[in-house]
């Protein structure tokens, strides 16, 4: 039985997402990007396809600690679990 590699999604591409979605398609494995920036912004609906998805998004400092509001912002775009 062939191994079947799954699906991934990265949502982010800034310097994290970037790397990391290069590396698994240096690997063979497919990848699906989600950004605000072209040309990523059109795989807004895709990521929910992905079998694994990685939220590298900016989390900035603020007095109180990070800043999470961007993460929780994207996270409806995820699959089901």
């Amino acid at each position: 039985m062939a191994f079947k590699k799954p699906l991934i999604g990265f949502i982010g591409q800034g310097y994290v997402g970037k790397n990391y979605g290069d590396d698994f398609e240096w690997r063979g494995f497919k990848v699906v990007r989600y950004s605000l920036e072209k040309p990523y912004i059109e795989n807004k609906d895709k990521i929910k396809e992905c079998d694994i998805v990685f939220v590298a998004v900016w989390t900035p400092t603020t007095p109180k600690g990070f800043d999470l509001s961007i993460v929780r912002s994207v996270l409806p775009l995820v699959g089901e679990v």
